[in-house]
């Protein structure tokens, strides 16, 4: 059984997840930082790769990995972001000898069919077309999405991978935990990989 240590990246709050058969350990991290302060990011920075540091050497992991990122984001997150998949990078093989496992956040809910769609959260109770509203583009022949729309859209996905870790672990998570089960999530997949090998199955075809 693969000891898995999976991060859900965000110089906000990282959620991280420990997963050792049915057993877990999860958390955040979240440092307080001022970007008034010119040097705040290389303390941060400091701060962060201290905490990757404790938490393999603590849990001494088989496997760590991490959520990739996604289009659309801005140029500023992405930086961020990047900074912080290098310090896991670099933890992961000076203390375990690891290279870093990153995934698609709509490849880890594939196998567990939580990929959201447009069709999906209009037809759930969590959608209101008064509230949520879309309206058509002549030029572009395609509807618009408000912005009261675009939140409710993805909190709704963040809400599909929360109910299933409460389900498959039995928790009471909401949705302020999301970065939780999002690490949860990841753990869970690569575990789930790990013990699919050599059958026929959910990750099939998946190097």
């Amino acid at each position: 059984m693969s000891r898995i240590l999976a991060f859900d990246l965000s110089k906000v709050c990282t959620g991280w997840c420990f997963l050792n058969g049915d057993k877990y350990e999860a958390g955040i991290i979240k440092l307080k930082y001022d970007t008034k302060d010119p040097n705040h990011m290389s303390d941060y920075l400091t701060r962060f790769d201290d905490t990757i540091e404790k938490l393999i050497r603590d849990f001494n992991p088989d496997i760590i990995c991490a959520e990739g990122m996604v289009g659309g984001q801005n140029a500023r997150t992405i930086q961020n972001i990047s900074m912080l998949v290098g310090i896991l990078i670099l933890n992961a093989y000076k203390w375990n000898k690891i290279i870093l496992e990153t995934k698609l956040p709509s490849q880890l809910r594939k196998p567990y069919e939580l990929n959201n769609s447009g069709k999906r959260f209009e037809a759930s109770s969590a959608y209101d077309p008064v509230i949520h509203i879309k309206t058509f583009n002549k030029k572009t022949k395609k509807f618009k999405k408000s912005n009261k729309y675009k939140t409710a859209y993805k909190n709704f996905t963040k809400q599909l991978v929360i109910d299933y870790v409460n389900e498959r672990y039995r928790t009471l998570f909401t949705i302020k935990y999301n970065d939780m089960t999002d690490a949860i999530l990841a753990a869970t997949y690569f575990q789930d990989k790990e013990d699919s090998k050599g059958q026929l199955g959910l990750f099939e075809g998946e190097e």
